[in-house]
């Protein structure tokens, strides 16, 4: 599974990220560190079952999560279902 954090990309620039053009064909999780938990489908609430996590194009959930602040340490996981 791969692993990237929303952090990495503001720090490296979405226009500069040089992974971007394969994320944005990936489905993903998202991961709290803060909660330690992911996601749930509709971003309603969190759990710590990765089947029972929320599952998105990689677009959709960076939009869901650019707003976030550093504090919720959010990832992008690869999903395996792929």
């Amino acid at each position: 599974m791969k692993r990237v954090t929303l952090n990495g990309i503001r720090r490296r620039g979405l226009i500069h990220w040089k992974a971007r053009e394969w994320w944005c064909r990936q489905r993903v999780h998202i991961w709290s560190a803060e909660h330690h938990a992911w996601w749930r489908t509709a971003a309603a609430g969190y759990t710590d079952q990765v089947d029972e996590a929320g599952e998105w194009d990689f677009p959709a959930a960076f939009d869901h999560v650019k707003h976030c602040g550093p504090e919720k340490k959010i990832c992008f996981d690869q999903a395996t279902s792929q």
